[in-house]
C-alpha cells in the first residue's frame, strides 16, 4: 500500500505502521441474589511509527526520524523510541524500518501430515521530491 504526504522543507510528517489485538475481559459481578460472569472484547492498540523531518542539504536532503514503536505484552504496551538521521539524494527510496512475520500451521491425519509455513515482509520506505505547484 503507497501512501504519499505532502511536507514543507522543516515540517513534521507521522507515518502509522500500528497494529491492533482483540483483548477478552471477565467480569465477576457479586449481587445479593448470586454472582454473575460478563464478559466483553475491546481492541487494543499500538500506535507505532516514524516521524520524519525532511531538510534540503545541498543536492540532497536529510532526514531527522524518530521511531516511536508500542510493543503489544501480556501486560499491556510498552513504548520504545529511536532517533537517527539519513542523507539521501533527491528522489531515492530510502527504507526506514519494516515488520517481518513467519506463521507456521501443521495438519495430521490418519495416514498424512502437512506442513504450511508463510513469511510476510512490509517495508516503510521515504523518497522525497522537490513539491511541483
Amino acid at each position: 500500500m503507497d501512501q504519499r504526504i505532502r511536507v514543507i522543507e522543516g515540517g513534521r510528517a507521522f507515518i502509522a505502521t500500528g497494529a491492533s489485538r482483540p483483548l477478552r475481559r471477565r467480569e465477576v459481578l457479586h449481587a445479593p441474589g448470586g454472582t454473575a460472569v460478563r464478559e466483553s472484547s475491546v481492541i487494543q492498540e499500538a500506535s507505532s511509527g516514524f516521524e520524519v523531518v525532511p531538510r534540503l542539504s545541498g543536492e540532497g536532503v536529510l532526514l531527522e526520524i524518530a521511531e516511536q514503536r508500542e510493543a503489544l505484552g501480556a501486560a499491556g504496551a510498552r513504548v520504545e523510541r529511536s532517533a537517527s538521521t539519513v542523507s539521501a539524494r533527491l528522489g531515492e527510496w530510502v527504507e526506514l524500518g519494516g515488520t517481518a512475520s513467519e506463521a507456521r500451521r501443521e495438519e495430521r491425519g490418519l495416514l498424512s501430515q502437512r506442513e504450511r509455513r508463510s513469511a510476510a515482509r512490509h517495508a516503510v520506505r521515504v523518497k522525497v521530491e522537490l513539491a511541483r505547484d
